[in-house]
């Protein structure tokens, strides 16, 4: 080319050298956007491709969530069940070895109220590092942000719930505990016929069926809520593809 140029200039064609050196100068500018629109399209293909790969985890978070969920709604109704059943047990003065695995599973369980829940924590990955933008769908992205506030709202129920259900004074009086017992062995005796003439016995095992009933509830609807998050993003992700 640079010989080209030298010809033409040689031949005072100065025409013709304009003409090739703006031909020269267009080469290389549309060489330049080219690279630039293929570098684009590199990085557009890799953000994509991780913007799939967070909605995948977000999906699986959910998952593991929603049967963390149903695991606590479902013994949250057990312990319910049981304090009910232990309630008019104690009100029926009907004492029997039935009644009695009833009494000792609702005496051994009343105050095991746990405040745990799992986070949503690859939202709270890409929230931390500056990548929500990878959520392209802002109603997703806003769905999200009401998810957290409200699962941040039920785990503070389950703080207040456990602190009204962790109190064992009033049964005190009346639970031995054996040697050798365990955690996971309700190991203690109690004397049935005293027990059942403390109304106070009665209406705070009441009041405890009732919390942890709304326990139940509150997982219920926060399970719901992360069921039909974890089914918007699963469209947005076949959506994608």
């Amino acid at each position: 080319m640079r010989k080209i140029r030298q010809k033409l200039l040689q031949e005072n064609r100065v025409t013709r050298y304009l003409i090739y050196a703006f031909g020269e100068i267009f080469l290389v500018v549309i060489g330049i956007l080219i690279a630039l629109q293929v570098n684009n399209w590199n990085q557009e293909r890799v953000e994509k491709r991780k913007s799939n790969e967070f909605h995948q985890r977000l999906s699986n978070d959910l998952d593991q969530i929603i049967r963390f969920l149903a695991g606590i709604e479902e013994y949250s109704n057990l312990v319910a069940n049981q304090l009910d059943e232990a309630v008019e047990i104690l009100e029926s003065g009907q004492f029997n070895d039935s009644s009695k695995r009833v009494l000792d599973f609702a005496f051994g369980n009343y105050f095991r109220l746990s405040r745990h829940l799992p986070e949503l924590s690859t939202y709270e990955e890409m929230k931390s590092s500056g990548q929500l933008g990878l959520i392209y769908n802002l109603e997703l992205r806003e769905e999200l942000s009401k998810y957290i506030t409200q699962q941040k709202l039920v785990s503070t129920i389950y703080e207040d719930l456990n602190e009204k259900v962790n109190q064992t004074t009033f049964m005190d009086p009346y639970l031995k505990f054996e040697q050798g017992g365990s955690v996971t062995e309700n190991a203690f005796s109690y004397d049935f016929s005293k027990i059942r003439q403390d109304q106070v016995v009665i209406n705070t095992l009441s009041r405890y069926a009732f919390h942890w009933k709304s326990k139940s509830s509150f997982s219920r609807s926060l399970q719901n809520q992360a069921s039909e998050l974890n089914a918007f993003i699963q469209k947005e992700i076949e959506t994608s593809l």
